[in-house]
């Protein structure tokens, strides 16, 4: 066989890939064309979430919440939100951000999809799934099938679609003579002993470790020979010459993702500092025992033009671990100096190197946000996870970024082990003061994670690891059952938890006001949340699904509510608003009662201000 037909598929679920597709597909597609290889893509990710939002599966998740566990309330809240769906069009139901979305995949996920504890459970059961479910993937195959393919080559990025993999590759195997392949960056960092579970599983012919740029010729090669001595592909490692080599990727059409979309672009790989404790992703490369390597600029630079020319009015993931300063500076002077918009978003490292003319520099260029892994505020904390800068740096990168208008997330770690409980309650305090320069906050309590230098020492940390085995969790099916022993009881972490949660959806209403104009007029047009619902009826309250926040309202109120949340395209003029408001309030109260209402979230901002208010929603990627 001469001429092998690869089909790569990009299973669900991966919510990060709403707004584009993942990269790693199409990059090695660009790989295989330029070498006249045959491929065809299959984003199944995306292809699950429009399936979901289809009226059939959404009656079948109605049906599922009647019968599941959740209690009462709970199910009330699932039925408001779909049949919020049914009835709203997607654009206003998402207007704010995809989180509404979001909310009613999740629900979907866990009704309808099973829920592996770890990889051997994973691998070992055979779940039952809803027809429709079982209908949705037999029809995923058929498609891939079609085509005839030698190879079908499924790449995981995120650790929810490692089960959606295996269960299409059961189905493969029953329907298909194809290999079936393996890779991606979430198997990557999967334990030794859990890639030898794969390998033996009998479900894939071929599993790539490492650069995956780098094994997929090996394994074509094989494949070609009718070899099977190797069932796993460890890459060898991938130099700054190589990774300057590597081909434009080739995307598919984008009309199926939600707006605003966003194409990645590779700049590194590894991490430029690579020295955070808690961090595993030294292990999704091998780069040859050094931190990272770049792309020149000037290439990523083309790139980025190329994506822009072919696909318009877009947003650019800048594809790293950490975009070093140094290499952000050299690109943003070809940017200007090209007259190159970059609209890009990364993450980056708080550093002292971050100075103000930097992000002057950057805000020029056109760089709109900045995802930093501030994790924490407590200089002490800082120094357990081997961070680069300090609460002092983590200020000024904040301030500067704030005053260049460049849009910050800040990633936290409120728990991190160690930590006692004034660290904790001062760490609550030093973000609520900073908060004012923050777009969006993006908190996640501790996991330990193999791979990682807590996982080599927990005793150290104040962790007990009872076993060696791995468990599923957010972070993937490389995670670890612990018990820690710190200053922090059960109840302060829930307590921490809980602030971080309120301070989150705070920083979104607090980027919402800041749209709103300070004196209205009468036909001041204002942009209302599209997924706010009232609930109830003998005790009614309002829910944001975009912010996860609700309360009670009065039953004089309910006329009001609807009547606004059913207003068309979502908008409504000041003027008419306030009339709506006098009809069950006293004139003296409307505005201050107006006033409030602004400070809930309801209102997303001027009219004029909308693609800038979801943009910041939504700046997380």
């Amino acid at each position: 066989m001469r001429d092998p037909l690869i089909s790569l598929i990009f299973p669900p679920f991966c919510e990060s890939a709403f707004h584009g597709p993942h990269l790693a597909i199409p990059l090695l597609r660009g790989l295989l064309d330029e070498n006249h290889i045959r491929s065809k893509a299959h984003d199944l990710n995306i292809s699950t979430i429009h399936r979901l939002i289809e009226p059939d599966f959404l009656d079948s998740i109605c049906s599922a919440t009647n019968s599941s566990d959740y209690p009462e309330h709970e199910k009330n809240r699932i039925r408001c939100a779909i049949d919020h769906l049914r009835t709203t069009p997607l654009p206003d139901f998402i207007n704010a951000s995809s989180i509404p979305l979001k909310t009613v995949l999740k629900y979907a996920k866990s009704l309808l999809f099973p829920h592996p504890q770890d990889l051997e459970h994973c691998l070992q059961a055979e779940f039952d799934r809803h027809f429709l479910c079982n209908q949705l993937y037999d029809g995923f195959i058929s498609e891939v099938i079609s085509d005839s393919p030698n190879i079908i080559c499924l790449s995981i990025a995120f650790s929810d679609q490692l089960s959606e993999a295996v269960e299409l590759a059961r189905r493969v195997r029953r329907l298909s003579s194809a290999e079936i392949w393996l890779g991606g960056s979430q198997i990557n960092l999967l334990h030794d002993t859990q890639i030898d579970l794969l390998a033996k599983s009998g479900l894939f012919d071929r599993i790539s470790v490492g650069n995956g740029e780098q094994t997929i010729f090996t394994m074509i090669d094989d494949h070609i020979q009718s070899c099977h001595d190797t069932v796993v592909y460890r890459s060898g490692s991938m130099n700054a010459i190589q990774i300057n080599k590597l081909p434009f990727p080739k995307f598919e059409p984008i009309e199926r993702y939600f707006k605003p979309i966003t194409i990645p672009v590779l700049v590194t790989k590894g991490c430029y500092w690579g020295k955070c404790t808690f961090c595993d992703f030294p292990k999704l490369s091998n780069l040859g025992g050094k931190a990272y390597i770049a792309r020149d600029p000037g290439l990523a630079l083309d790139e980025i033009e190329r994506a822009h020319a072919r696909f318009g009015d877009i947003k650019v993931n800048l594809i790293s671990d950490a975009v070093p300063p140094s290499w952000y500076k050299k690109l943003c002077k070809q940017a200007i100096e090209r007259s190159v918009r970059l609209n890009t978003w990364s993450y980056m490292m708080h550093s002292s190197a971050l100075d103000e003319s930097l992000f002057e520099l950057m805000a020029e260029a056109g760089v709109s946000a900045i995802n930093f892994g501030t994790e924490s505020m407590i200089d002490r904390i800082l120094g357990v996870m081997k961070k680069q800068a300090g609460y002092d740096e983590i200020r000024k990168n904040f301030q500067n970024a704030r005053n260049a208008g460049i849009r910050v997330v800040a990633n936290a770690i409120p728990d991190y082990p160690t930590t006692t409980r004034p660290e904790a309650y001062l760490n609550i305090q030093r973000f609520s003061e900073l908060s004012s320069l923050i777009s969006s906050l993006n908190p996640q309590m501790f996991d330990l994670t193999s791979g990682t230098a807590i996982d080599d020492d927990p005793l150290s940390y104040g962790l007990n690891v009872p076993s060696d085995a791995y468990i599923k969790s957010s972070h993937g099916f490389h995670s670890r059952e612990f018990r820690r022993d710190d200053g922090l009881s059960p109840t302060d972490r829930k307590i921490v938890e809980k602030s971080f949660a309120r301070m989150k959806w705070k920083v979104l209403i607090d980027r919402r006001l800041e749209n709103i104009p300070d004196h209205m007029r009468e036909e001041t047009e204002l942009m209302i949340d599209g997924s706010c619902i009232v609930i109830g009826t003998t005790e009614p309250s309002i829910w944001i699904m975009s912010l996860g926040t609700s309360w009670n309202i009065s039953l004089e109120e309910v006329t009001f509510y609807k009547e606004l949340f059913e207003h068309p395209g979502r908008t409504i003029p000041y003027g008419e608003l306030k009339r709506m408001a006098e009809r069950i309030f006293r004139r003296e109260d409307v505005d201050r009662w107006l006033y409030e209402l602004m400070n809930s979230g309801v209102v997303l901002g001027e009219k004029r201000h909308r693609r800038q208010a979801t943009a910041m929603e939504r700046c997380d990627g």
